[in-house]
């Protein structure tokens, strides 16, 4: 049975396809980041603040929690959302502020973070919740919040234009849960590689590959113009290294050194200065 389509994957895939790849169609998990680690206990930490805070407020209530597979009344905290080879977890659903008949009952998501500056992982994650909530609804919901670590809580426009690249991304997911045996994107190495859990592994194949991107300083679209030479291998481009001529000094330019230069400034100077006391100290004081 395929895994369904998780925040995780799909913020992944935002920042590398090969990890979305090991997430989605393979069973392994890595050596999680210290850095990410920190993040998570800091969020769960502001998770269990939140629902404190959201039990004094509601008490009780019948839908505090619970999955979430249709219009329900109230707030709900710790919802599992459910879709089409979809699923996604949200910290607490709130009924719009603008309902309308025609478009029926609409919810906002919530999500509790554990950082202070809202990222843009968070972001996507936010907005695939929105899509996984919008699918038993009749409608996408228009805007969704993050609650920082600092206690703030930012309310983001989910409109059309994100969600049209929302579903770029999940039609490249959707394709290698319906192929068979899918292939693997080939290994990029890039800025987030420092606090991935696959760095280890995808660093040595690119090792083993001799890729473009163990160079630091190569961005992807150098990256591309490469490729489309016929360049793929740092080997290859060795080849293709050039070094700089020197230029010859013409026969009619005078070349100036330090040494030159000091001899004739500072000599003559330090040589006036030198007479200058020397006859300041002869000369008797006048009176």
């Amino acid at each position: 049975m395929p895994k369904p389509i998780t925040p995780d994957v799909v913020v992944a895939y935002g920042l590398c396809p090969r990890k979305a790849y090991l997430l989605l169609c393979t069973e392994e998990h890595g050596v999680p980041h210290e850095y990410q680690l920190v993040v998570a206990a800091d969020q769960r930490r502001n998770q269990a603040s939140f629902f404190n805070s959201l039990t004094q407020t509601l008490g009780d209530h019948p839908d505090c929690r619970g999955t979430h597979a249709g219009p329900r009344r109230g707030d709900r905290a710790a919802v599992v959302l459910e879709a089409p080879d979809c699923e996604a977890y949200c910290d607490h659903l709130t009924p719009a502020l603008r309902q309308t008949a025609a478009r029926g009952r609409r919810d906002e998501p919530t999500l509790v973070t554990g950082t202070h500056r809202i990222t843009h992982d968070q972001r996507l994650a936010l907005l695939f919740v929105g899509y996984v909530l919008g699918q038993p609804q009749s409608a996408l919901p228009s805007f969704g919040s993050l609650l920082g670590l600092d206690g703030r809580v930012h309310k983001l426009s989910l409109d059309e234009r994100r969600y049209s690249e929302l579903r770029a991304i999940l039609d490249a997911l959707r394709l290698w849960l319906q192929a068979l045996s899918p292939h693997a994107p080939p290994v990029v190495l890039n800025r987030h590689c420092s606090v991935c859990q696959f760095r280890a592994d995808c660093r040595a194949q690119a090792e083993r590959d001799d890729g473009l991107s163990l160079l630091e300083r190569m961005t992807p679209r150098a990256r591309r113009r490469y490729h489309e030479r016929g360049t793929f291998s740092v080997t290859q481009l060795s080849y293709m290294f050039r070094p700089r001529r020197k230029r010859k000094p013409s026969s009619g330019s005078a070349v100036k050194t330090f040494s030159s230069c000091r001899r004739s400034r500072c000599a003559p100077v330090r040589l006036t200065c030198t007479n200058h006391l020397r006859s300041s100290v002869m000369s008797p004081r006048s009176s």
